[in-house]
Order: structure tokens, then sequence, then C-alpha cells
């Protein structure tokens, strides 16, 4: 990949369509100026709903087509209740499904990312398992080295 040809993409991740938990290699559809893109590449686990940038450059895929191979992420947790829902109830945290989410979410609102990184009284309403996986998350979420 020649460094002139790198470009930047931001959008929404919509889907995931395959990730390797092996190599991280991941196939998925973000959304970008409302267009749905998809994106391949060697990434730490993402959510649907995160916001991401992405430096990498388009390919062509005999089979697939037009593709956007990234060597570079960077995500942007959502700040709406909505996208909020949508990231939590993602699986990407263990023990965290639709159901805590929309627990999460409705205790928290937009304040729920808050919650959860700060050492907060607030988030004593949590089970001790769920304070672990949510300070894995936040943990795990800062790694964005990629391949």
């Amino acid at each position: 990949m020649s460094v002139n040809a790198l470009e930047n993409l931001t959008g929404t991740i919509e889907e995931i369509t395959y990730f390797n938990e092996e190599n991280g290699y991941t196939v998925m559809v973000i959304s970008s100026e409302g267009e749905p893109l998809t994106v391949v590449g060697s990434f730490p686990q993402l959510a649907e709903g995160v916001e991401v940038r992405l430096l990498g450059e388009w390919v062509n895929h005999s089979t697939y087509g037009n593709q956007f191979k990234a060597s570079l992420v960077e995500q942007t947790l959502p700040s709406d209740a909505a996208g909020i829902l949508r990231y939590l109830a993602s699986g990407i945290i263990k023990g965290v499904r639709e159901s805590t989410a929309v627990k999460i979410v409705e205790a928290f609102g937009t304040e729920a990312f808050d919650v959860i990184e700060s050492a907060s009284r607030r988030r004593e309403k949590f089970s001790r398992s769920l304070k672990h996986s949510l300070l894995q998350e936040r943990h795990c979420r800062h790694l964005q080295v990629l391949d």
C-alpha cells in the first residue's frame, strides 16, 4: 500500500458481516454520508453503532467488488441514547445483551458511558461481574494498533 494512495473514510458501523477472533480479520458495512460501504481489514473487535475513522485504500475484489481496505481504525463511542443502546446490545461487552443494555440506557441515558468509565456511586447498581466486563471493554477499546 503506497503512502500517497491512503485515504480517510468516516462512518458508522452498521453491520459486522464477519469477524475472525484469531487474527481480527473483519468484513463490515459502514454508513458513510448515507451510503453503505464494505470495509475489510484486521481490527480489534468492533461493535455495530460505533463511529469510525478509517485509513486505507479502495480495492476491487474479484468476487465482492469495490471495498475499502483499512489499515488503521479509530473508534468514537456513540453519544445519543439510541447509539449507546445499539453499542451496548451488540455483544461486545461480555454479559451485556439487549435487556441489560436497555436497563443501563434507561437508568443513565446519554451519561451511560460516563457512569461506566467513572468510579461513580451510580455504578453501584451494576453487578460485580458486569462492572468487571465494562472495565475490561474500556481498556480494550483503547487498543487501536492494527495489521
